[in-house]
């Protein structure tokens, strides 16, 4: 019973630390957005492990990207 006490509380533990580690960007390169970041790759660059990048739809081009770890882009 301890054991399993302990497994379980190892487990949340642990889901508790990857979910709030997960960071989330705003990316905006409107003129006058509120986002944390207006150029792409800077963000992508700027961006730990495991991050959700949020790209505002935008007339202009974000232009080209790399991407060299695992990230996920919405939008």
């Amino acid at each position: 019973m301890k054991k399993m006490y302990l497994h379980n509380l190892f487990t949340f533990v642990m889901l508790t630390v990857a979910f709030v580690t997960n960071a989330q960007i705003i990316v905006d390169n409107n003129i006058g957005a509120n986002a944390d970041y207006a150029d792409l790759q800077e963000a992508i660059t700027a961006a730990a492990d495991n991050s959700t990048i949020y790209l505002h739809p935008s007339a202009t081009s974000y232009g080209d990207i790399k991407i060299e770890k695992p990230i996920t882009i919405v939008g």
